[in-house]
């Protein structure tokens, strides 16, 4: 009887120790991803983008290579000096983790989302949409 409950709690510890892990893992990039967007810093935002993104950035809606999507960050960036931003949701379906954030720049709000897809500490951003909250 011993070893059978010793058993069940290391199969408990490694069931719970792998669902904390995928969880740090997301609050991780999602945090990243946030303090690239806090700073306008397109470099920093370029390291979480997978090689090829779905971007919609206000009216410009494509697939865009990393570098591509990097460059109209930079010049969305540029244009629009962030003053703040904030995530105000995320969550997780199927292995594919998202976000929801507000970007305010000059008194112009924002609305943020992006997917993340791979592996735990390997997860992209696969898409990403910024649009004028008011529009």
């Amino acid at each position: 009887m011993i070893p059978f409950i010793k058993y069940k709690k290391i199969v408990l510890a490694f069931v719970f120790g792998m669902l904390f892990s995928n969880i740090f893992a997301q609050d991780e990039i999602i945090s990243k991803v946030s303090n690239a967007f806090e700073k306008g810093d397109s470099k920093e935002l370029s390291l979480s983008l997978n090689d090829q993104i779905e971007m919609t950035l206000l009216d410009n809606e494509n697939i865009f290579s990393r570098s591509q999507a990097t460059v109209l960050l930079k010049k969305f960036f540029d244009n629009n000096k962030p003053t703040s931003f904030k995530i105000v949701h995320k969550g997780n379906r199927n292995g594919t983790n998202f976000a929801i954030g507000n970007y305010v720049s000059n008194n112009i709000e924002y609305r943020v989302y992006f997917l993340l897809k791979g592996e735990k500490e390997n997860k992209k951003i696969h898409l990403l949409r910024i649009e004028n909250k008011n529009e």
